[in-house]
């Protein structure tokens, strides 16, 4: 019988192991469910007003949504004029234009993650009639895994 120096036996043990909680980890992952994603909402600044949603982790193909809600806080009537998205795999949409003083409008965003792997940022712009705040960015974040 062969004898095997001990420094050998260590790095197939090594790596055996690390390759048993890889695998382990990406069938924990799997098992993610559409309905399990999770996020968090951040506030706004002065200088360019946004909100920023993580849907955390997304399997690959997996299409997921998200409603902003944007509050008019000034004293005046503020028309969104126009909604775009950095690429085209989100859409936004917003049922309501005109949004008096005190009044809330819901951001709907769709991501569809079919073309990502990875950690990802994308950005919906809310363009407003506003003279003082023209611009709202919205983030939206995921980690796209197979």
């Amino acid at each position: 019988m062969k004898k095997i120096p001990a420094i050998f036996l260590f790095i197939a043990l090594f790596c055996g192991s690390a390759m048993a909680q890889l695998s382990f980890d990406v069938t924990l992952k799997q098992d993610i469910k559409l309905d399990d994603i999770s996020g968090s909402q951040e506030g706004t600044t002065k200088d360019e007003v946004y909100s920023t949603w993580d849907f955390g982790s997304v399997k690959k193909g997996r299409t997921v949504e998200h409603e902003f809600i944007f509050t008019n806080n000034t004293a005046k009537v503020i028309k969104i004029v126009n909604l775009d998205t950095s690429c085209g795999c989100a859409v936004s949409e917003v049922a309501k234009k005109v949004i008096s003083a005190g009044e809330s409008a819901a951001i709907k965003v769709k991501f569809d993650s079919s073309d990502y792997l990875g950690p990802v940022k994308q950005y919906v712009y809310m363009h407003t009639d506003d003279q003082e705040s023209p611009l709202y960015k919205f983030v939206i974040k995921a980690n796209v895994y197979k």
